[in-house]
């Protein structure tokens, strides 16, 4: 089939603790492309208001509701929901579950895709693969989490179709997981002879010019990175 090339454009953004932009495109033969996402919830489950009534986070009913309403509207094999990480830190229910209790919520909502943001790891990094690997009915993407070996942690990406349209969701992660995670989540739990600490995993960032920040990078026709560049979306 004949590709097309995207032309994303925001069609939809709610703010404060849990965002929700629509990420929409030209039409596929089933219909327009919805991406939805989120990022920074931290444990930001319930719908919260101001002192002025106004809604300040939507809460994971309110994504929810969302989705179901976008795919009502445009099918549901055109909506991705997808999150940006650090959902499963910030707060009681995610302490108490070490994030398991987020990853079943986010399972209810249907999501689809996701990254680890640097609290992924605050529970440690058994944990969080455990989260990602075994409880997640999503899949977790970061195409430079490796280990020493440079063999890949979770798959890099994912290329999902619409119709004639096919989208790769790219997974990258920002090194500064190091320092704004404990470092010691990264290390072997066994000092070896020598006294040394070794790293099994690691961040690798050969793309820090042209996938960071928000927008089409310079010379890079439809790629969209999103905060602290943990997603690419490239076609």
């Amino acid at each position: 089939m004949k590709k097309k090339m995207l032309s994303l454009f925001l069609v939809f953004a709610m703010v404060i603790t849990m965002a929700a932009p629509a990420l929409a495109a030209e039409e596929s033969e089933g219909g327009k492309i919805v991406i939805l996402h989120t990022n920074d919830v931290h444990c930001g489950i319930d719908q919260a208001k101001n002192e002025e009534g106004e809604v300040t986070n939507i809460g994971y009913a309110g994504v929810a509701a969302y989705k179901t309403a976008m795919e009502t509207e445009y099918g549901a094999g055109n909506v991705t929901l997808v999150d940006a990480g650090d959902a499963i830190q910030g707060g009681p229910i995610g302490t108490l579950s070490k994030g398991a209790y987020i990853v079943e919520i986010m399972n209810q909502v249907g999501y689809d895709l996701a990254i680890p943001g640097n609290h992924e790891f605050d529970y440690g990094m058994d944990n969080f693969l455990t989260l990602a690997r075994e409880k997640a009915e999503y899949a977790y993407l970061c195409a430079n989490f490796t280990d020493l070996e440079g063999k890949a942690v979770l798959d890099g990406y994912q290329v999902l179709t619409y119709g004639d349209v096919k989208v790769g969701y790219v997974g990258i992660d920002t090194p500064e997981s190091f320092t704004k995670s404990t470092p010691t989540y990264f290390q072997a739990w066994t000092a070896p002879a020598g006294g040394h600490w070794p790293r099994p995993w690691t961040l690798t960032w050969p793309v820090t010019n042209c996938l960071y920040g928000r927008g089409p990078a310079p010379g890079r026709t439809g790629l969209f990175a999103s905060q602290s560049a943990r997603w690419a979306f490239i076609w």
